[in-house]
């Protein structure tokens, strides 16, 4: 009379979950996966954001090195300053250079006469010399690398 409802059978029933079970899997694996790829880029941008603020502190730095350096070498140049105050301005130096050393910094060393590097040099004047085109004839400031990437370019003279 009124029980001609729709009848699963229970090997039907059975089929229905196991295949619900079987499709619940497979989205909370790709969900884990997700989650796995989600935590891993996480990490990644953590790690680059550091870099970058290590960097960023560095880059503040590295002009005041260079007056240290011209410091020295004009007093070098000048010939009758303290053999003591120069010591000590070697001193401060080296000891900033031993700190930047540690922690992945490298100055690059560049000199006039060397030839222009577009990937360590950033040309700010081009000018007459007696040497060799596009090789460098003044080093304003010095470039830097931070585990061997280049952060921040020599600021060069290049001759025309």
């Amino acid at each position: 009379m009124g029980n001609e409802a729709s009848s699963v059978t229970i090997s039907e029933a059975e089929e229905l979950a196991s295949s619900e079970i079987a499709d619940l899997k497979s989205k909370l694996a790709y969900c884990m996966a997700d989650f796995i790829n989600y935590k891993k880029r996480a990490e990644q941008e953590k790690a680059k954001a550091s870099v970058a603020a290590v960097e960023d502190f560095a880059k503040d730095l590295f002009p005041h090195i260079d007056n240290f350096d011209a410091a020295v070498r004009s007093l070098k140049a000048i010939g009758n300053s303290s053999q003591q105050f120069e010591a000590g301005i070697d001193l401060v130096v080296g000891g900033i250079m031993h700190v930047l050393e540690t922690h992945g910094f490298e100055k690059i060393q560049i000199a006039v006469g060397d030839a222009f590097d577009v990937s360590t040099c950033e040309a700010v004047l081009s000018e007459e010399s007696d040497l060799e085109k596009d090789s460098i004839t003044q080093v304003f400031s010095s470039g830097w690398k931070h585990n061997r990437r280049v952060i921040c370019p020599a600021k060069v003279a290049v001759a025309k």
